[in-house]
This record gives C-alpha cells, structure tokens and sequence, in this order.
C-alpha cells in the first residue's frame, strides 16, 4: 500500500479541476452516476485529488478532463481510479465498467496523504460475492483486502 503526499499546490490545483468538474456537470444538467448518495462537489474534489496522486504514484502526467468522453483511455494513463474519504471504503465498480481495464483505489482520507491500492481489472473485481443492493448504490464493492 504506497502512500503518496502531494503538495498543497497539488491539493489546491486537483480542488480547482473538481470544482470545474462540478460545474461543468451543472451547466450542462449532468447527474450523478448511478445514484450515488454523496455530495457531488466533494466526490469530484476528492476523484481528482485520487487521480493526482495516482499520476504521482506511476510517475505520469496527470491531464484532467471535465467530462470524460466514451472513447477516453482512462483516468490516468489508461488507469481507472475510484476515490473515498473512508479508510475501510472498497473499491466501487459497476456493471458497466470495462472489463480489461486497471482499476485504482485512492483513499483520502488522510489527506495530503493519499494510500493507493491496486490495480485490480475490472473483471476480477466483477464478483458476485462482492455485488451489493443494500446501500442504494448497486454495484460491486470490491474490499481493500481484495486489491494487489
């Protein structure tokens, strides 16, 4: 589990992309993905703060979107990544996520102090045993225990 310790400017410029992304999403009447029960404006801050630091982490360049298009190659570098201020949060993943692709798990909950844990493709993470309806969010929650 490496922990990445990104600078107050790297904190303050992945806010700004977060806030940008939230109003983009308002201006052009985006919801939220799959219902998700959570304060939009923090899940973006803390997604592109997980992002960063991910970047950081596989020592990329981070190029933030606003709104990822169909045919994008991933959060960073071909890399999916999944934020939560939770210290025990799992990895979320949905039906629809690709199969072949590296998903990341950030938690930012120690800020500025981010843990990444990962890669798991999308298909080993896609277990039933992990498919969850209980929380108002269907999906699948992949347990930190569970990612490389």
């Amino acid at each position: 589990m490496p922990d990445v310790t990104l600078t107050w400017f790297e904190m303050q410029y992945a806010a700004a992309v977060g806030a940008a992304r939230q109003l983009s999403a308002i201006g052009n009447g985006r919801q939220h993905h799959y219902g998700a029960p959570r304060d939009d404006w923090g899940a973006h801050i803390e997604g592109a703060i997980g992002e960063l630091a991910l970047a950081k982490h596989l020592n990329v360049y981070w190029e933030p979107v606003l709104k990822k298009p169909h045919e994008a190659n991933g959060d960073v570098s071909g890399n999916e990544v999944r934020a939560t201020t939770r210290y025990n949060g799992c990895l979320i993943l949905h039906p629809e996520d690709p199969d072949e692709a590296p998903f990341w798990l950030a938690l930012t909950h120690a800020k500025p102090v981010v843990t990444i844990l990962g890669p798991c493709l999308g298909k080993y993470g896609k277990q039933q045993q992990w498919w969850r309806t209980d929380t108002g969010r269907p999906a699948y929650f992949v347990p930190q225990t569970a990612l490389a």
